[in-house]
């Protein structure tokens, strides 16, 4: 590729080849062992033979014994020298003035208490105030390089890794338990026989029939569409196991068992482990079981749930997120916002439930999950499948590394099997559908507050630097540190890619279009982001909602000169438009927002496909001056081409309707340098590094910041190297 590259370079140019290419051309001069890379050896002085290239450095020094990295390695050495001296020192002194603090302290307490003479207690109270500033840094230098240990040497086999690990596995054991009667419960075999006891409870069925509810109960649901029961219900093949599927033998055993209906006993029986969750341990319920399934069921069950997923939208309501495809959590998120937004614009009473159901997943009945899905349209040959992954299943505990009896498990769905998200789903949809039937932004300074205690705990204000450069990668000098207002302008131009394409069905867009056609009073939605807001008062818009247009605001968007969607172009904004500049004063466009004239569709219906009823238009405007309105249509019509004119004639001509599935138009943003373009006002005027103008440095040599925080330098030693490249 190198050579292919070179050969079609222009050769009446200068070219400058860099890079590392791990060998040498002559290795008496530029090694001081023999070349390890022969070949690669050869491959170059061909390469330089071939294309007449030349190594500047050793064109200008021909004999001279020296390497190009050896600077670079004497002076790392002489910087970890000097960091290391540094905080040697820094320490003792520290160590040195804490002692004195604690002597003068220990001694003017006993002066204070002995005389109580106000001048010894105003002494006692500034040593005492500068030893507890003292052993504040000591701490906060103690939790930094807690966090460092914590990320450098978690991956390392290091007698910390293996402390951390031996400390997170004592966290799992089960010391005691508390028993039903309020005992506790220290010996191995009375612990075992508690949790077994406790689960065998929990699995045990409580399923009573009552057809006549039943049936009320599943009126009403949505079905799975019939063209998808086939492949639903159709016979496991070798391609749906891809990969892991080893050998034909594993395809025969999963085959016979669908068809007998029932599993081996190694795929029935799962082993229980309990992970610690919040509270008091000793109760047993305080335990998250999680089931450690054989790979033969992982891999039946993940072709079950692969086929079941594509169905998942058709029977879930949009308002559920929860295991659907195409779905996100964040939908709910701005459908509550917004919900809360618009009832206070409309001084309407609103309130918020949230419910915990305790073991939900343990709680799943069966029979009631099966006539749950012959409710939703599902056929009976999936039905049966799934039932035969559930049929005489069994589970065992394992406590401090001990197995127990295995018992059954007559209800619940396995917490690590691939379908059992999509079947609580499937479960819990009934109770939502039914409470559907029965049913007719965060605080000003409180991003302001986060930040600055982030910036306090990894800057010691001892930088000289400003906070906006520490936001800055660490390829550029910074130190990678989150900006709060950045990731919350990110989170606003993600709502408003979402908003303009995300899927038809999206559950908050009528919630969000209602809120933003309050902006400005012109009653517009998906066409504001089509416009220039700039000057536009935003004061009937939320906070949330306001900063979409001033994130909006910060990037450079570009669109293709036509328009190929009569949807978006008859929604094309006239007033305010990024397209059409209306250069005939704001008296003209109040008009036009006050008649709602906003849109080239309105103005379409009002002058028709030639835009040439200019007294038509001035009519509605209630304008004097006919030959204005008149030089703004041609104005327009100039910026239309021939191809989106002649699609507004077919239009009013009845050859041509507007599709609303459409996608919104193409538009290019750029909003990678969201950062940069916040603290631009900051950033502009700083270079890169202070050493540029001392040491006369072009352009083309910037610093290397990275290497300044790799290990095994200490992030104290880091810091000092920072400082001193910032000058």
């Amino acid at each position: 590729k190198l050579n292919h590259t070179l050969s079609t370079c222009d050769s009446e140019e200068y070219l400058f080849l860099g890079g590392d290419f791990n060998c040498t051309e002559n290795p008496v001069l530029d090694r001081n062992h023999q070349e390890p890379h022969a070949a690669s050896k050869s491959a170059l002085i061909r390469l330089t033979e071939s294309f007449e290239l030349c190594d500047v450095w050793r064109h200008f020094y021909p004999g001279q014994r020296q390497y190009t990295w050896q600077w670079w390695d004497v002076g790392k050495v002489k910087i970890k020298q000097l960091c290391l001296q540094y905080t040697f020192n820094v320490t003792k002194d520290m160590a040195r003035s804490l002692r004195a603090l604690e002597r003068e302290v220990v001694e003017l307490q006993g002066l204070a208490d002995s005389t109580g003479e106000r001048e010894h207690v105003e002494v006692f109270k500034s040593k005492s105030s500068a030893l507890s500033d003292l052993l504040g840094f000591s701490a906060q230098g103690a939790l930094v390089r807690s966090r460092f240990q914590n990320i450098v040497k978690m991956d390392a086999p290091s007698h910390f890794f293996f402390g951390l690990k031996r400390k997170n596995g004592q966290r799992r054991l089960m010391h005691s338990l508390r028993s039903n009667a309020g005992q506790l419960l220290q010996e191995s075999a009375d612990i075992r026989q508690c949790a077994v006891e406790f689960y065998k409870e929990l699995y045990r069925t409580e399923f009573q029939a009552e057809p006549e509810v039943a049936q009320s109960f599943y009126e009403g649901l949505p079905n799975v569409p019939e063209e998808d029961h086939a492949e639903l219900e159709a016979e496991l093949s070798a391609q749906e196991l891809q990969e892991a599927l080893q050998s034909d033998d594993l395809l025969s055993v999963l085959r016979d068992s669908l068809s007998n209906g029932r599993l081996p006993l190694s795929c029935r029986r799962a082993v229980l482990t309990l992970l610690p969750k919040k509270g008091d341990l000793q109760e047993i319920k305080n335990w998250r079981p999680v089931s450690l399934l054989c790979t033969d069921y992982k891999l039946l069950s993940k072709v079950l749930a692969t086929r079941l997923r594509k169905v998942m939208e058709h029977v879930i309501h949009v308002d559920q997120t929860y295991c659907v495809p195409s779905r996100l959590i964040t939908d709910n998120v701005t459908l509550i916002r917004d919900v809360l937004d618009l009832s206070g614009s409309l001084g309407c009473e609103l309130g918020l439930i949230s419910l915990d159901q305790e073991k939900a997943f343990d709680r799943v009945e069966h029979q009631y999950l099966w006539q749950t899905l012959e409710a939703f349209g599902f056929s009976s040959g999936l039905i049966a499948k799934i039932q035969v992954l559930y049929r005489d299943i069994e589970s065992v505990l394992k406590i401090n590394g001990s197995l127990c009896a295995p018992f059954e498990a007559q209800r619940g769905v396995r917490q690590g099997c691939s379908l059992s998200r999509m079947l609580y789903s499937l479960a819990i949809e009934l109770f939502l559908h039914r409470l559907r039937l029965a049913c007719t932004d965060p605080p000003v300074n409180l991003l302001s507050r986060v930040q600055a205690l982030m910036v306090d705990f990894f800057w010691d204000r001892m930088h000289w630097v400003p906070q906006s450069v520490l936001f800055l990668p660490k390829e550029e000098g910074g130190h990678g540190l989150v900006h709060l207002a950045s990731r919350g302008a990110a989170f606003r131009l993600r709502f408003v890619q979402r908003f303009l394409t995300g899927p038809a069905d999206l559950v908050w867009r009528p919630v969000a279009r209602a809120l933003l056609e309050r902006c400005g009073g012109l009653g517009l939605a998906e066409s504001l982001f089509l416009m220039d807001l700039k000057g536009l008062r935003l004061n009937n818009l939320s906070g949330f909602y306001g900063g979409l247009f001033k994130v909006w605001g910060l990037l450079k968007k570009e669109r293709p000169e036509c328009c190929g969607s009569l949807f978006w172009l008859l929604r094309e904004p006239v007033v305010r438009g990024s397209r059409f500049v209306c250069g005939v004063g704001p008296s003209l466009q109040q008009r036009l927002c006050e008649e709602r004239i906003l849109m080239l569709g309105q103005v379409v219906e009002v002058c028709g496909p030639r835009l040439d009823n200019a007294a038509g238009l001035a009519s509605r405007l209630s304008l004097r001056s006919v030959r204005v309105v008149s030089l703004l249509l041609q104005s327009w019509k100039q910026q239309l081409s021939q191809s989106e004119l002649a699609l507004i004639a077919a239009h009013c001509n009845g050859l041509k309707s507007p599709n609303d599935n459409d996608s919104f138009p193409e538009m290019q943003c750029f909003p990678d340098l969201s950062c940069e373009v916040l603290n631009q006002s900051r950033l502009q005027e700083r270079v890169d590094t202070r050493w540029r103008a001392h040491l006369g440095l072009t352009e083309a040599q910037r610093p290397e910041w990275r290497a300044l925080y790799k290990p095994p330098l200490t992030k104290r030693g880091g810091d000092l190297q920072w400082r001193i490249l910032h000058a």
